[in-house]
């Protein structure tokens, strides 16, 4: 596969090289770790600074138009650490009448485990575990039992 731009966090007309506007607004917030074919590139955007590539150097040449800004490691507002593996916290049912958004961070140095599980009415579930290294979603609302699995060609592990 052989690419000649990559855009990252908003929309591009190609054709035109002008942002294109429209209704789909441009990504907000924090964004860490982007790899690609291996190419580790917010990180060499970040050591470039401003730097473009020399004649004969297989470095892409990166145009940066967000803000880099300090690490903040407060994104994670009330960590938890579970020592045990029968340690669990307990929520009330989760009530998403339209469609629920979830998110979390983990850091994990089992390959396996439970990460969320949530029990509705009667059969209705959902499930969030890692197996093997790999997250899998599973839910039940009342049709019988859906499983998705990550696509990722290597397993997760910190």
């Amino acid at each position: 596969l052989e690419l000649r731009n990559l855009h990252v966090g908003g929309l591009f007309h190609d054709e035109e090289e002008i942002q294109m506007t429209n209704s789909v607004p441009n990504f907000v917030g924090s964004m860490q770790q982007f790899t690609y074919n291996g190419v580790l590139y917010f990180e060499q955007a970040r050591t470039m600074s401003g730097a473009t590539e020399h004649a004969g150097s297989h470095l892409p040449r990166i145009q940066v138009t967000a803000t880099f800004s300090k690490r903040d490691h407060q994104l994670v507002h009330h960590p938890v650490t579970f020592k045990s593996k029968h340690t669990f916290v307990g929520l009330p049912v989760l009530k998403a009448y339209s469609g629920p958004n979830i998110y979390f961070q983990f850091k994990t140095r089992e390959p396996s485990g439970l990460i969320l599980y949530n029990a509705g009415r009667e059969q209705d579930f959902i499930a969030i575990e890692l197996v093997n290294g790999h997250v899998v979603y599973t839910f039940d609302l009342g049709d019988g039992a859906v499983r998705v699995k990550d696509n990722a060609r290597s397993a997760l592990n910190d």
